[in-house]
């Protein structure tokens, strides 16, 4: 549940000016993922272990962030027209 609720910040850390425009790579991934980083390091005082999905959340994070420039490219643009043309309808007709 931390690691889904810390995903969802990822848009304000982006927000937040102070940091810069556009905010640096290692800025971003020093203070996105803090909540998971400060379990890791409460799991591994209490329990001398760091829990497997921290560890894969923090992996999963860091290429959500890298494919941010892609979805300006022309061919994301054409990819995602594709795949909301599917869920168009005609003016005036129902689903």
């Amino acid at each position: 549940m931390l690691v889904a609720t810390t995903i969802l910040l990822g848009t304000a850390v982006g927000r937040m000016t102070f940091l810069g425009f556009p905010v640096a790579l290692w800025k971003y991934m020093l203070l996105w993922p803090l909540p998971v980083y400060l379990a890791m390091v409460h799991d591994l005082r209490t329990k001398r272990m760091v829990h497997p999905v921290y560890v894969i959340g923090i992996a999963a994070m860091l290429p959500m962030r890298l494919v941010l420039p892609l979805n300006s490219s022309a061919a994301w643009q054409t990819l995602a027209a594709h795949i909301t043309a599917f869920s168009r309808t005609p003016a005036g007709q129902e689903r």
